[in-house]
């Protein structure tokens, strides 16, 4: 499992997703699972700067490991008092459509609670090789 701690801000998107990248890339991980996780981490950064509170660190926890049918990713925050749920946006709002393309990239996704933080997971088919 490879973990990533960055400042919650939005410039923290990119970061994870050049460092994912490299990461998957050099674990033999298929281009196309590697693009459609780099999609899902950027949403689930995105959504944790946007929409919840830090660690008390000021920062936001990133992990992925690689499985044997795929990669899941977990990005763990401060949390909010409102619990990540699956919502459609309307067609012309400008943003909101986050967890709809975390739950139609990914073949599941769910969310863990404790009194410390939150953790938004979701995993990813594809093909691996970690032979």
């Amino acid at each position: 499992m490879q973990t990533l701690w960055v400042r919650s801000n939005p410039a923290s998107a990119a970061t994870v997703r050049h460092r994912m990248t490299a990461s998957l890339a050099g674990l033999q991980v298929a281009d196309d699972t590697i693009a459609d996780v780099a999609l899902v981490a950027t949403e689930l950064v995105s959504n944790s700067v946007r929409h919840a509170m830090a660690l008390p660190d000021g920062g936001l926890s990133v992990d992925w490991d690689v499985t044997s049918d795929g990669v899941i990713v977990r990005v763990t925050d401060g949390g909010s008092s409102l619990r990540p749920t699956l919502q459609h946006a309307a067609p012309d709002a400008m943003g909101g459509r986050g967890l709809v393309i975390v739950n139609e990239i990914s073949d599941r996704w769910g969310v863990e609670e404790c009194e410390e933080h939150v953790t938004v997971w979701a995993h990813l088919p594809g093909r691996t090789d970690t032979a």
